[in-house]
């Protein structure tokens, strides 16, 4: 059996960001949660985290970088693809293959290419 790619506490995050996302829907659209970073102390809350596990999630493009900066702390939340990753875990080294091969997307749980034009005619021009 193939090692994960994230840790099972990078995947508790994951998850539990899209938990606390679905459950501010409605009641506070403002709200994201969030991963903040000083220097090399990073929290997801009021719980510290460790570096790498922000990292192995910003690998595999799970969270994004946010262009709010207040108080010098770096802020990373949640994306379409971290949604993807939290229901289907192998997607992340999926995804963190695919960085090498030219664009791609994640759809519907899948890598997929982008920009590979269609075939338009015959051939022999």
């Amino acid at each position: 059996m193939a090692k994960a790619f994230l840790s099972r506490r990078a995947l508790a995050i994951l998850r539990t960001m899209v938990e606390c996302a679905d459950t501010a829907r409605g009641l506070d659209d403002d709200y994201e949660p969030e991963i903040t970073r000083e220097g090399r102390s990073c929290w997801f809350g009021m719980e510290r985290i460790h570096t790498r596990t922000l990292d192995a999630l910003l690998y595999c493009m799970a969270v994004s970088r946010t262009d709010d900066s207040r108080d010098g702390y770096e802020r990373f939340t949640l994306n379409s693809t971290g949604r993807q990753i939290a229901a289907r875990p192998a997607l992340a080294g999926e995804v963190f293959a695919a960085l090498g091969g030219g664009p791609f997307t994640v759809i519907d749980g899948q890598v997929a290419p982008i920009g590979t034009p269609p075939v338009v005619g015959g051939g022999d021009g």
